[in-house]
């Protein structure tokens, strides 16, 4: 027959059970142009014979099955079956994982309205996180599902960090291998995710935000076939995640450049550092307060990482790493050089003088009698986006941008129906909620927490704060002006 549109992959190994269900959900899937090749990685011939030749009239000459006499490992059956097949598109199915009906006829609408050329050259789909385990009989019994990592975007610097998606909920582009090779079985169960760095540093990996995979775990099957590697295998991933990460960065080295390696281990180690902070705040109720704030300003972090997942720009790497590293680490106003805090000083006590003078004083609120702890007003969104993420189960979700945007559509908005740019709070949440897709409920408890967020951020300026107090005691009148959207209360407040 003509070469499919797409091959399915599928490694297999004395699990007729799991096998059985794997192929019901390569046969069911609405979108029927695929070829399936199945490897039998060392299993017994026969058991996997006799599985397969029962659906002989489902699979209408569809199916090829490889035995290998002993195993040649997960990443080496991939490539086998690979190299035996033609398509288009190349999906890896294991044995133990399902697809939703629809999950071919999704990703294969996306890729091909992407089209050959696009940078987007593969498509992941969201996916469940399925426990569940083998009764006496033999039976699979589903314990509980979830889903698995969502997210809306793929980019490198989280891929770095952990793989973003199981290998069932991904359909690639067979041209790819040409430019990045094929899987590396030097990383065993890892391969796959070695695989995704290696295809993000050259094409960009599309998402489908429907749930269309089932990645199932089984954590009463250790030692058995039944097992997986990831809950058969926790120490061995451990030792492979710390061997990918020394050859990618021994490969920086040696090449003098800031590459894959790089980024996987600084990923990795903010990764662990969040969740232990995280593990400490769950396992601490005396210091939850305290460390609920050390793990939100954790997520200034994100900052850099939004830079980082575009690293490929020359020297422009190291600088904004240097630049994100000073403005974090920053020293204080009382701690700056001599000729520095001279100036300062002597600025404060002009300003003073100045104010002594005059019977009416008109000061701004923001960024005059008030500062902000953040470098810019809109790191406040930033401060929050960790628990607006979490509300909304988005963990992808650019709150900070979103936040902007709404702002900016309110404020035309205002142009267009009252002539002026002004907006309020109230206005900026309404267009939000939209933008969001939230209830009202959801975007008033976003609010809430904006406004709790400019009470923690805020302080009062301390010269103008002096000056307020002395003004105040000669009875002299103070005139606070501000164009800023929040309610009044809220200000005055403040």
């Amino acid at each position: 027959m003509s070469p499919a549109k797409v091959a399915v992959i599928t490694r297999t190994k004395n699990r007729p059970l799991l096998l059985r269900r794997c192929i019901e959900s390569v046969l069911n899937q609405t979108f029927q142009d695929w070829f399936h090749v199945i490897v039998n990685d060392g299993g017994d011939p026969a058991t996997v014979e006799g599985v397969v030749s029962a659906y002989a009239t489902r699979y209408r000459d569809r199916v090829r099955i490889i035995h290998n006499e002993t195993s040649v490992g997960m990443q080496n059956a991939s490539n086998q079956a690979i190299r035996a097949t033609e398509s288009e598109y190349i999906g890896i199915h294991d044995d133990d994982d399902t697809w939703h009906g629809m999950f071919l006829e999704e990703c294969v609408g996306y890729l091909d309205a992407a089209g050959r050329d696009s940078r987007d050259q593969g498509v992941a789909a969201q996916s469940f996180w399925i426990m569940e385990e083998m009764d006496s009989t033999g039976n699979i019994i589903e314990i509980s599902r979830q889903d698995y990592m969502p997210f809306e975007s793929v980019n490198l610097f989280q891929a770095a960090a952990k793989n973003p998606f199981p290998p069932i909920a991904f359909l690639y582009r067979r041209q790819v291998h040409e430019k990045i090779g094929y899987f590396d079985q030097a990383f065993n169960e890892l391969g796959d995710h070695d695989f995704n760095l290696r295809f993000l540093t050259h094409y960009d990996i599309g998402t489908i935000r429907k749930r269309l995979a089932g990645y199932h775990w089984r954590h009463h099957a250790s030692g058995s076939s039944y097992g997986n590697t990831v809950t058969d295998g926790v120490a061995s991933h451990r030792k492979m995640s710390v061997r990918m990460q020394n050859h990618y960065l021994r490969q920086d080295m040696a090449n003098n450049r800031m590459g894959v390696g790089f980024l996987m281990n600084i990923a990795s180690t903010m990764e662990t550092q969040a969740e232990w902070l995280q593990g400490l705040h769950r396992k601490s109720d005396n210091a939850a307060n305290a460390m609920s704030g050390v793990i939100r300003k954790m997520r200034y972090y994100e900052r850099i990482l939004d830079t980082l997942i575009t690293p490929w720009k020359g020297q422009t790497l190291p600088r904004r790493i240097y630049d994100h590293v000073s403005d974090l680490f920053a020293k204080p106003p009382d701690a700056l050089p001599d000729p520095a805090q001279k100036k300062s000083r002597a600025s404060a006590a002009q300003l003073e003088a100045s104010l002594k003078k005059a019977n009416v004083i008109s000061l701004d609120v923001f960024d005059t009698a008030l500062l902000r702890l953040v470098r810019k007003p809109t790191d406040v969104f930033l401060y929050m986006q960790y628990d607006v993420r979490r509300l909304l189960n988005r963990p992808g979700l650019g709150f900070v941008e979103t936040r902007t945007a709404a702002e900016e559509e309110s404020r035309q908005e205002m142009r267009r129906v009252r002539g002026t740019s002004e907006t309020t709070l109230d206005d900026i949440y309404a267009v939000l909620r939209k933008r969001l897709g939230c209830d009202e409920k959801t975007a008033n408890q976003i609010k809430q927490w904006e406004l709790a967020a400019e009470r923690q951020l805020c302080f009062a300026h301390p010269h103008i704060a002096r000056i307020v107090a002395e003004a105040g005691k000669d009875g002299r009148k103070i005139i606070f002006c501000s164009d800023m959207y929040l309610p009044l209360r809220e200000i005055n407040a403040l």
